[in-house]
Formats: structure tokens, sequence, C-alpha cells
């Protein structure tokens, strides 16, 4: 049994959905899952991993209107057979959110790697973690010491669930450190 799952935009003409589809060995769609921010905005799915009990974990960026603007929201989904279970949002207490990375674990939880887009500091790295039922369970923000850019790339989870990410942070001299 060999299928596979993809994520990305699918254009609509004059935006782009966040989109993602499983397909098996010989190319027939298994199910397709769309979805359009309600900013109606450029949407685009960023990641996708399988789950325990044959579930989906899918993260992406998307637009929406929150207090009447348009912001970046990282908005991650749990789906099964082509039903969303659920769907999650994160913009931080800042202007948008925006996903890098995505990784699971064997018990279906979901670490999220991105940026904060501060006003007028630069972005806040940022780490979240859902368990397979959607309950937030940690949001960290990493804010260097000066205000530039700080960005999380890419997130592992080993077998003792310890997280690792990478990414860069600003320095004094206008640097980007790692």
């Amino acid at each position: 049994n060999y299928n596979t799952w993809v994520c990305g935009a699918a254009d609509t003409g004059t935006t782009t959905n966040m989109v993602a589809f499983k397909q098996n060995q010989y190319g027939t769609r298994l199910w397709t899952v769309n979805y359009n921010g309600n900013a109606n905005g450029n949407d685009s799915a960023v990641a996708i991993s399988s789950l325990p009990n044959n579930l989906t974990a899918v993260c992406g960026r998307t637009k929406e209107l929150i207090n009447g603007l348009s912001r970046d929201v990282i908005t991650t989904m749990v789906i099964d057979s082509g039903t969303v279970l659920w769907m999650m949002q994160y913009a931080g207490d800042s202007t948008g959110a925006v996903p890098t990375a995505m990784t699971t674990d064997a018990d279906g939880n979901i670490y999220i790697t991105g940026y904060i887009s501060t006003m007028g500091s630069g972005k806040n790295a940022v780490l979240l973690v859902y368990d397979i039922t959607g309950n937030l369970i940690y949001a960290d923000e990493y804010a260097g010491s000066y205000f530039g850019d700080d960005i999380f790339t890419d997130v592992y989870v080993d077998a003792l669930r310890y997280i690792y990410v990478t990414g860069s942070a600003s320095s004094a001299a206008g640097n980007n450190d790692y």
C-alpha cells in the first residue's frame, strides 16, 4: 500500500487556497480538503504528516479577518478520510503568525515552528504543540536580545520527546545568528 499525501496551494483565479489531498498508488485521489481563509487572501499549506488511526495533520498559512484586519494565521487541521475533525488557528498577540515547519510524534502530537510578526520590532520565533484532539499544549515565543527577525525554520522530536528547533536570531550588529 503506497499512498501519497500532498499539500500546498490551489489557484482559484485571483487568490490561492490551502489544499491537501491523499492519493493511492495508482494516482486515484482518495480525498481532498481545501480551505479559504475568511479574509479571502492567499492561503497555502506548508506541511502534512500522517498520524495514528489513519488521521492526517496539515499546517498552513491563511489570511483571516481578526477585529476587521487581515492577518496571517497559522492554521492547523486534523483530517480523517477527507473530513476535517478539528481546525485551530494561531495568530499570537501580534500582527500575524506564519508557519515554517511541522512534525508529529507517535502519539499524534503536532509540533509547529514559525514566527510572529510584531509591530515595529521585527519577528519573534514561535513553537506550538497541539495534541491529537486539538488542545494547545504549548506555545512559546522567542525574542532575541536585539529587536530584529527571530525565526524558527524547522523542528524535530526524538523518541524521548525532546524538541529540537533550528532557525536564526538577529544580533545587535544586524547579522543573523543561529
